[in-house]
């Protein structure tokens, strides 16, 4: 009897699955760096929630998903260094939405068990941006309190490799290297087998 409880335990845990519903809340973050001085040039979208969407799932411990972001969103606190940035390099006309499909991050066992947190566990995935796809890995803070969730990805893009030129505004030159991070707070629904 003992043996059989612990085999369905084993399997019920193997078949843990969950989704993540839309609307998913997050905010996006960048951080670059401007030459010749080192002014940080900051762009966010914390003032505006409803600028992202997507939905994730977790299967086998596994969370794979999609979030998009409406890049009109992204503000950089100067009006006048939004408009360059969206009209003459993000070129938001053609490009408006950029999406971030998360190929691989392995949550760990203690994640199916309620509240939880872990620091830096590793992930890939790939990114669209300006008409460009590439692959990108970083970084998750993973937090859960019940059904709240609270991811925090961290990782770093070449401007260059989206086919973006190198950014400039009143004598400052961004950096090619530009660090994003991404906090997505979906809510957790009810696990189905």
């Amino acid at each position: 009897m003992a043996y059989t409880l612990l085999i369905v335990s084993l399997l019920a845990s193997l078949s843990w699955a969950a989704n993540f519903q839309l609307p998913l809340a997050g905010t996006v973050e960048f951080v670059a760096i401007g030459n010749p001085t080192a002014v940080k040039i900051r762009g966010t979208t914390e003032e505006k929630p409803d600028a992202m969407s997507g939905q994730f799932e977790v299967n086998k411990l596994a969370l794979t998903g999609t979030a998009k972001l409406d890049l009109e969103s992204i503000d950089t606190g100067i009006e006048l260094r939004n408009k360059h940035m969206k009209e003459k390099y993000l070129e938001t006309g053609k490009f408006k939405i950029a999406s971030f499909n998360l190929k691989k991050l392995n949550l760990p066992q203690a994640f199916t068990d309620g509240d939880f947190e872990s620091k830096e566990e590793n992930f890939t995935g790939e990114l669209n941006l300006h008409g460009v796809t590439r692959p990108v890995t970083g970084v998750v803070d993973i937090k859960r309190a019940g059904s709240k969730m609270d991811f925090l990805f961290s990782f770093t893009l070449k401007v260059k490799d989206f086919q973006i030129a190198s950014p400039s505004f009143l004598s400052i030159t961004m950096a090619d290297e530009v660090k994003v991070k991404v906090h997505l707070t979906p809510t957790l629904k009810t696990p189905s087998a």
